[in-house]
């Protein structure tokens, strides 16, 4: 039985999950494919890669069968979701490297790394993991060598000029990578990149990309012109900028286990096998909408099993949302 249910998780997952294996004729198709169903944004990477480090007891005795079977579940769906599909997120500070200005072109060339997270590696398991698009070659002036994806450039009249740009213009942009295929190796994580766009997160304008963008002007961030804020903003912001961007996979887990008793109730009372699997809608204020998928979406199981779940509460994040699923083991 336990196998059954693991590779009826798998299927399902599978199912839902398909996407075009063509190439994106522009970064902005693949950005139209990410919107979609098989491919999604993320905005905290660590957490997505979480279950790629994640162990379950060896020992069914030390925690249970019952919870080992759980672990096992939960571990190979989020790493087999992992495997099938792709990834939107944005760069940190190492995402960009910057040149000396040329005064030939008037330009200060900028360089497109493959860090994901490289200036702060997400502590994962217990240690900093770097996410890159390939594992670097070394180290050299601070910065990781071999992993170059692409070249752009910031327009200055002259040397002095160039300087002034520079200090404005780079902390403001900011590298969106799409991606696939995580897996590990022995400092971090390596993904399989699909394209990159490069922008000004303030103004908008993007400067490059690739595949080549059509829409050349984002929606800039409003956040971008701070003017003398209040005590209580001030206050405010910095209570938000210490949330999450999303919940870990283990947050998820802690605040679902508040339901276990009530879900394995259900499931003696009416005598409910395998698997089922919660579809949640997670806001950033902790509130969230759960839906049971077939074939416990129901019939008086579900009543009592949407009871289990009703009161459960997530932490607050900073996203507007965010979507995950979760399995909960009935029993044998």
């Amino acid at each position: 039985m336990r196998r059954i249910a693991i590779v009826c998780v798998l299927v399902a997952l599978a199912q839902g999950v398909a996407f075009s294996e063509g190439k994106a004729a522009s970064f902005d198709e693949l950005i139209a494919a990410t919107e979609g169903a098989s491919v999604e944004r993320v905005r905290d990477p660590g957490a997505l890669l979480e279950p790629l480090y994640s162990e379950c007891s060896s020992d069914a005795r030390e925690v249970g069968e019952l919870a080992q079977r759980q672990c096992e579940v939960v571990r190979a769906w989020h790493i087999e979701r992992l495997r099938a599909r792709r990834f939107l997120a944005t760069g940190d500070g190492d995402s960009i490297t910057s040149s000396p200005f040329d005064g030939a072109q008037k330009a200060i060339p900028l360089t497109i790394t493959g860090c994901i997270a490289c200036a702060v590696p997400p502590a994962i398991a217990g240690a900093p993991r770097l996410i890159v698009t390939r594992p670097p070659r070394g180290i050299e002036d601070g910065s990781f060598t071999g992993i170059d994806e692409g070249s752009a450039e910031l327009s200055a009249p002259d040397a002095v000029s160039a300087r002034k740009i520079l200090a404005r213009r780079l902390p403001r942009l900011r590298v969106d990578y799409v991606f696939t295929a995580p897996a590990t190796f022995d400092k971090g994580v390596r993904v399989q990149l699909l394209g990159w766009r490069l922008y000004d997160r303030c103004s908008g304008e993007v400067l490059a990309a690739e595949p080549p963008p059509v829409v050349k002007k984002l929606a800039g961030d409003a956040s971008c012109p701070v003017e003398g804020p209040s005590e209580e903003e001030v206050a405010a912001a910095r209570a938000y900028a210490a949330l999450p961007e999303t919940l870990s996979h283990k947050d998820l887990a802690r605040a679902l286990s508040t339901a276990a008793a009530g879900v394995a109730e259900c499931a003696s009372t009416f005598d409910l096998k395998g698997t089922a699997i919660v579809k949640l809608v997670i806001h950033g204020d902790g509130e969230a909408y759960l839906k049971l998928q077939p074939p416990f979406d129901t019939g008086e199981a579900n009543m009592c099993l949407r009871a289990a779940l009703k009161n459960v509460r997530f932490p607050k994040f900073k996203a507007a949302e965010m979507k995950a699923e979760y399995p909960f083991v009935l029993g044998n």
